[in-house]
């Protein structure tokens, strides 16, 4: 099965591969990562690990993950030859990373001795300790790059029963809320072609939600156009063109199993796929 994909470029698509556990009604990610050439359904294997960053600027490159001791580590791994180079090794055991808007590393996630959660900003290629909070107590973690060239988004808990987005610039070391759901905590953000930009991020109370961070960004303009025409439905963008001007969205709700849709945001045209 296909745990997840991501479009590298024109003609070349990168697939993670998962396994169905016999009897068990899920299946879970076997670490692989292959190349698929559109053009010709080749499919190469390229080394074990978990896609990270496009690098949508790098035709050649992309930023991968793997942990095969306690500490992850970062690589740039080129899917023409499949050689890669590692570029960072996680500062607290069992982490993860962030990047910035540029594709470069910028946060270690992991977890110390103590069983706190630690986050590490990346500095001249030296990680330095920012924040720090227990299993059970409120802190913030960095999900992703900001508006900004040193801003970066948070999930921070802090001050309420609800997780809510937050901002922290690295150069200043501060750190400020921008929205909070007052009754659940929220989801993921949503991004734009190769990740560049973050222009909403979702919440789940009785019905899905997206709660726009651009108004003006293309694909939000498209999703409320879409949401007019399928109100109360979930709506996800599968695929765009790098301009967002096309794109491909996936609607579904308690009464839609789920329907593939077109929008051609310059002609002002809506077709079901």
């Amino acid at each position: 099965e296909i745990a997840g994909f991501m479009w590298k470029t024109d003609d070349s698509l990168l697939v993670t591969p998962a396994r169905r556990i016999a009897g068990a009604n899920y299946s879970f990610p076997t670490g692989e990562l292959m190349r698929v050439d559109v053009s010709t359904g080749q499919v190469e294997p390229l080394q074990a690990g978990f896609a990270l960053h496009s690098l949508p600027d790098d035709p050649d490159h992309i930023l991968t993950t793997g942990s095969f001791d306690r500490f992850n580590v970062a690589y740039k791994l080129n899917i023409r030859n499949g050689r890669r180079q590692q570029i960072a090794r996680g500062a607290a055991p069992r982490g993860s990373f962030t990047v910035n808007a540029a594709g470069e590393i910028a946060f270690s996630i992991g977890t110390n001795s103590e069983n706190e959660t630690e986050v590490h900003v990346r500095k001249k290629s030296k990680w330095e300790l920012v924040h720090r909070h227990g299993y059970s107590r409120m802190g913030w973690t960095p999900i992703g790059p900001g508006p900004g060239e040193n801003s970066h988004f948070t999930r921070d808990s802090r001050g309420a029963s609800t997780g809510g987005l937050g901002l922290y610039d690295a150069l200043t070391d501060e750190h400020q809320l921008i929205f909070r759901h007052p009754v659940v905590d929220l989801g993921s953000l949503v991004w734009d072609f190769g990740r560049k930009q973050a222009w909403g991020i979702r919440s789940n109370h009785h019905y899905p939600k997206l709660h726009y961070l651009n108004t003006s960004h293309p694909l939000a303009r498209q999703h409320a156009s879409l949401s007019k025409v399928y109100p109360e439905a979930n709506i996800r963008f599968t695929s765009s063109t790098r301009d967002h001007n096309q794109s491909i969205a996936l609607v579904s709700s308690d009464r839609r199993p789920g329907d593939f849709v077109f929008l051609d945001a310059k002609a002002r045209k809506i077709e079901p796929l």
